[in-house]
């Protein structure tokens, strides 16, 4: 959801995000985007974000964007 920050337990390839309290080293959610895998929506709907995340899941309509920017 919007506000909440997690952190990367995989790779820059094979990212793992686990949710956890907004501090240094962490991102904050900026967005989520529903039923996409589009990550350079977030350039457009959410222009502060800084990197995205995509789930793409095998059923289209469980896919989502995260457009994320480090927590400050």
């Amino acid at each position: 959801m919007a506000g909440d920050c997690v952190v990367n337990d995989g790779t820059d390839e094979e990212a793992e995000l686990r949710e956890v309290p907004c501090g240094p080293d962490t991102f904050e959610v900026l967005l989520r985007i529903q039923v996409t895998t589009d990550g350079q929506r977030c350039r457009s709907l959410s222009p502060r974000s800084t990197v995205n995340y995509v789930h793409d899941n095998p059923v289209d309509l469980l896919d989502y964007v995260l457009c994320l920017r480090k927590y400050s």
